[in-house]
């Protein structure tokens, strides 16, 4: 009898966890994307061991933004040297660009 008990409610248990779990999902999955707006610009010389972070100093300098995070990207086969700077704008100006 004990055990019945418990499996019933282990079956139980199991279902309604399952559902919410089902309906996370479905939620996730209509939720719209995220858009991510990206601004490129190439400078002149390589990236070097700060890369990342030189080019947020770089584009603040270039358009006077505070950018979400950059990355450096050598430009390869260039024979001027230069590398792509590759920063996230941030959401409130996403339109502007």
């Amino acid at each position: 009898m004990v055990s019945c008990v418990f499996i019933g409610s282990c079956f139980l248990i199991s279902s309604i966890i399952r559902n919410k779990t089902k309906r996370e999902l479905e939620a996730i999955a209509e939720a719209p994307a995220a858009i991510v707006c990206l601004r490129d610009h190439v400078f002149d010389g390589k990236c070097g061991i700060h890369g990342s972070t030189n080019c947020l100093q770089k584009m603040f300098s270039e358009d006077q933004i505070h950018y979400r995070h950059c990355e450096c990207q050598e430009i390869s086969n260039d024979p001027k040297n230069e590398h792509k700077c590759s920063c996230k704008l941030p959401s409130s100006q996403c339109g502007d660009y």
